[in-house]
């Protein structure tokens, strides 16, 4: 018995071994990576706690100061970057609330994404759930330095794109740090990273005292469409429309809204928002190449600016089409912009590889010869289910 007090002493001893205290710790929100004369810059940006717990008083911008901080190291490597890191902060630096990594465009050209990667995956504190865009038309730096009036945390605004709303293509999720190194190791994929931009390129958001302008277009970003890489570097960008077919075809959007046009009126749209979207592409034949797409989604009409009668279910059915040609348009160009520019970015080997990987044998050696003749099948099954709160159009005679 006399020696359960000891051991509870020793217990007590080990489990105060190794621990950080929370103010010991300064919590990195997000990571951008740019080209420097050195090889590359990190941008990191770092939670100010003074100014993100904000208290009764406290000014818009978040209490003493900026709500986060801004700090740009460069380096050979990203181990050279820590190296300096640490050199310059009172608190250990900490990853493990990383929101968002943002590669600048240049970055993503010249230096591609194998430099960052092999880090970032094995470092323990970094989840390989956290969402990547890539700064188009900018610098990841320059994007980190904006600060938003709603959401005063750049690098959280930036990550919530995807969260909470998926942007205009309606994305279930974003693209991962995980889906990168799948992309990038695992399979017959090539990377696409969702684009993001300043508003206004040329606004001036670098401090806090634009957030007192009520003007917020020249404190704020929009996403854009897709990056798409080959052998880890940027090859090209999407359109928006392209974007969300890529997306179609990998069964990754649940809701989104868009126009389409209005039957026997070319000029005027019709506003449509779609829910419980469903997206399949599969392989018919490995000779010739040919795959098929298949989308179905339910809809609601969210404006009108014809006058066509909604009661009509004739009406309806003309919707419904104008639609489906649409959407199977967006599959169709994301497809033929990966053919255009020989870049598999929808998984089409993957797609041979796993289904029908006897025939994938056969002609691996002659993709690139193969996949410029290769063809798509789209078919798309759209159901207006309501009309909103009123039936008919305000333009309805």
């Amino acid at each position: 018995m006399k020696k359960w007090p000891l051991i509870i002493s020793l217990l007590l001893l080990l489990t105060s071994c190794g621990r950080i205290e929370l103010n010991e710790l300064i919590i990195v929100s997000g990571l951008g990576f740019d080209v420097s004369p050195e090889g590359m810059s990190m941008s990191i940006q770092l939670v100010n706690p003074g100014a993100t717990a904000k208290s009764k008083g406290a000014t818009e911008s978040g209490g003493a100061g900026g709500a986060v901080y801004t700090y740009t190291i460069s380096g050979s490597s990203i181990t050279e970057i820590m190296e300096k890191a640490r050199n310059m902060f009172s608190r250990k630096i900490y990853f493990a609330h990383l929101s968002v990594i943002l590669i600048g465009e240049e970055f993503a050209k010249s230096k591609g994404l194998l430099p960052i990667l092999d880090y970032l995956e094995r470092f323990y504190q970094i989840r390989d759930n956290v969402n990547v865009f890539v700064a188009k038309e900018s610098t990841a730096k320059e994007l980190f330095s904006v600060y938003i009036p709603i959401q005063n945390m750049p690098s959280l605004s930036i990550a919530r794109r995807i969260d909470v709303y998926g942007g205009s293509m309606g994305l279930q999720k974003g693209v991962e740090l995980q889906d990168i190194i799948r992309w990038n190791y695992g399979g017959y994929t090539e990377p696409v990273i969702p684009g993001i931009k300043k508003k206004i390129p040329e606004a001036d958001a670098a401090q806090t005292a634009v957030l007192d302008d009520i003007d917020g277009n020249q404190k704020m970003f929009e996403m854009t469409g897709f990056a798409y890489f080959n052998d880890d570097k940027l090859a090209g960008w999407f359109t928006p429309g392209e974007s969300r077919g890529w997306a179609f075809l990998g069964n990754n959007v649940d809701g989104f809204e868009t126009t389409v046009e209005c039957p026997g009126y070319p000029d005027e749209i019709i506003g449509v928002k779609f829910k419980e979207t469903k997206g399949k592409l599969e392989n018919i034949s490995a000779d010739p190449l040919s795959y098929k797409a298949t989308l179905s989604a339910a809809a609601e009409v969210q404006e009108v600016t014809c006058p066509i009668a909604l009661e009509n279910g004739a009406q309806i059915k003309q919707i419904e089409k104008k639609a489906e040609e649409k959407l199977q348009r967006e599959m169709q160009q994301a497809f033929q912009t990966a053919v255009k520019n020989n870049v598999d970015m929808l998984g089409l080997r993957q797609l041979l590889y796993e289904n029908r990987y006897s025939e994938w044998e056969k002609i691996k050696d002659q993709w690139d010869k193969k996949f410029k003749m290769a063809q798509l099948d789209t078919s798309a099954d759209i159901t207006i289910q309501q009309t909103g709160l009123r039936l008919k159009s305000v333009y309805e005679k």
